[in-house]
């Protein structure tokens, strides 16, 4: 159906007929320059600068013309700190440079395929979520791994090297947040007041700290 942005007072409607990728958007992200990138459950990520929308497939030169992620799903955008904007999607990650793609799928050490979300570290590293249940984070060079003996659906940074995972919970099971360091699971919050049986899809820090 579309994304809706608010200026603050009204809302501004885009969908396909002004250039929107087709399918369902499955993830937003804004840069610093203003520009909005987008991804879809259809093949397609595209950049928004505020007119007009760039695409980027896989007969584009920014690809490779590679048989390519960008033509995948695309489940998750994060901007690093050096500036590189990552692309997780349904069967390698991706890291884009102005007018630069790179692409790290199994072949180049990516513990399996399918990345689920992203989560950029200060000192460079990228921690992937993989499929439901493994972490691998990911210094530049190489990828280090660890199985979770749970499924985490969204991964957000805490306090001192910390990271909040919401998990997977089939019902009736209450929904829980785990606190993760090193990729293990420390500990486990669980006495949250929510709907029983509910799930956590994404989490934010407020500038309190508060999440």
């Amino acid at each position: 159906e579309g994304v809706a942005r608010f200026d603050g007072t009204n809302f501004i409607r885009l969908t396909q007929r002004d250039g929107l990728p087709p399918g369902t958007i499955t993830c937003i992200r804004v840069v610093p320059d203003g520009r909005v990138w987008f991804g879809s459950d259809e093949g397609a990520v595209a950049r928004f600068d505020g007119r007009s929308f760039t695409y980027f497939d896989n007969s584009s030169a920014f690809t490779g013309r590679k048989d390519s992620a960008a033509n995948r799903q695309c489940w998750d955008i994060q901007l690093g700190p050096d500036g590189a904007t990552w692309f997780g999607t349904s069967d390698r990650l991706w890291r884009f440079e102005e007018n630069t793609f790179r692409q790290y799928s199994t072949a180049d050490g990516l513990p399996t395929a399918g990345v689920g979300a992203l989560l950029p570290a200060s000192d460079g590293s990228l921690t992937v979520l993989l499929g439901t249940n493994s972490i691998a984070r990911f210094d530049g060079q190489r990828f280090r791994s660890n199985a979770l003996p749970v499924g985490v659906g969204a991964v957000f940074p805490g306090p001192d090297g910390t990271i909040y995972a919401a998990l997977l919970a089939a019902p009736p099971a209450p929904a829980r947040v785990a606190i993760l360091q090193g990729g293990n699971i420390v500990s486990v919050l669980t006495n949250l007041v929510g709907p029983p049986g509910g799930q956590f899809q994404c989490l934010a820090r407020a500038e309190d700290g508060a999440v």
